[in-house]
C-alpha cells in the first residue's frame, strides 16, 4: 500500500512550526543559545501539534489505497483461475501466443510465473531501498549518486542562508550539465521525487535493477536478461551463493533473476549490473 503525496497534505497544519524552526537553524543572525532554548520548548509543545495534523486527510488516503488493492487482489486471483492444468499429450504453445513457450504446472501456474514473482519482489525491494537512500541523502545535504550515461550527481550543503540544499549533474567527463537548488520545502519535496534523482538512487544501490528496466513489465515487452553480482570476500564456491546461478568465475556470478535483499545480505555480494542476453 502506497500513500505517496499524502504526507504534505496531512502536516500542512503545522508546518509553519517546524518552518520557523528551519528557519532559525539557517539564519546568521540567531544564536546557538537562542536556538536551543527554541528547540527544548519545541519538545515540551510537540504533543499539542498532533491535535492539528489532518487526520481526515491520511484516513482518506489509507480507505483508497486500501480499496485499490483489494480490487487489485480480487482480479489477480479471477486472472491466476483461467489458466488450464497441464495435459502431456498437448503441444507446447508457440511462443508469442498466451502461454507460448511455457509448460504449464498441474496446479495451473508457470514455471516463468514462479520467476517473475520473484524478480518483481527484488525489484520493489530495491526501488524501497532507493527511495529511502535517497531521503537520507537529501537529508543530509550530502553524497553522489552514479546515473546510467556514466556521470554523477552531487548533493551538497549550500553556503548561502536560503538555500536549503544544492544538487549538480556531472557527465561522465565531470562536466556540469545542470544545477538546481532548494530554496524552500516544495522545491525540496519535489527535487526528492524527481525521477532522475530516484533512477540515479537506484543505480547507486542496486545497478543489477537499474540497468535491466526492460526485464519487467508486461511478458510481451520484457527482455532476458543476465544480473551480475561480484562476491565481497571470497570466490564462488559451494555454499558461497544463492543457488540457481548461469555462470561463475572466481568472484563473479551471475543468475537470470535479480537477487533479493535478503540474499545479498546474507552471502556478502555487491550486486554489479545487469546485460541483455542474445539470441534469448
Amino acid at each position: 500500500m502506497t500513500l505517496t503525496g499524502v504526507t504534505r497534505e496531512w502536516l500542512t497544519p503545522v508546518r509553519p512550526y517546524f518552518e520557523k524552526l528551519a528557519a532559525m537553524a539557517m539564519s546568521k543572525n540567531v544564536t546557538d543559545e537562542a536556538f536551543i532554548e527554541a528547540l527544548e520548548k519545541s519538545q515540551t509543545e510537540m504533543p499539542e501539534l498532533f491535535d492539528q495534523l489532518n487526520v481526515e486527510a491520511l484516513q482518506t488516503s489509507m480507505e483508497d489505497a486500501i480499496g485499490t488493492a483489494m480490487i487489485a487482489g480480487s482480479v489477480e486471483r479471477y486472472e491466476g483461475q483461467q489458466v488450464e492444468a497441464y495435459d502431456p499429450n498437448q503441444k507446447r504453445a508457440a511462443k508469442g501466443e498466451a502461454n507460448g513457450g511455457q509448460w504449464i504446472k498441474e496446479d495451473g501456474s508457470s514455471s516463468d510465473d514462479a520467476d517473475y514473482e520473484q524478480m518483481k519482489e527484488a525489484r520493489d525491494e530495491a526501488i524501497n531501498d532507493a527511495d529511502k537512500f535517497l531521503s537520507n541523502m537529501m537529508m543530509e545535504g550530502r553524497g553522489e549518486l552514479k546515473t546510467k550515461d556514466g556521470g554523477t550527481i552531487i548533493i551538497t550543503p549550500s553556503s548561502k542562508p536560503d538555500i536549503i540544499v544544492q544538487v549538480t549533474k556531472l557527465d561522465k567527463n565531470d562536466e556540469p550539465l545542470w544545477d538546481r537548488m532548494a530554496k524552500d520545502e516544495d522545491e525540496f519535496f519535489d527535487m526528492l521525487n524527481d525521477p532522475a534523482l530516484q533512477d540515479a538512487a537506484l543505480m547507486t544501490i542496486r545497478p543489477d535493477i537499474a540497468m535491466a528496466d526492460r526485464a519487467f513489465g508486461i511478458e510481451q515487452a520484457r527482455e532476458d536478461y543476465l544480473f551480475d553480482y561480484n562476491l565481497r570476500l571470497r570466490d564462488v564456491g559451494p555454499g558461497t551463493v544463492p543457488d540457481g546461478f548461469v555462470s561463475a568465475s572466481g568472484r563473479k556470478v551471475s543468475y537470470s533473476r535479480p537477487l533479493t535483499r535478503q540474499e545479498i545480505y546474507d552471502f556478502e555480494i555487491k550486486p554489479v549490473g545487469a546485460t541483455p542476453r542474445k539470441g534469448k
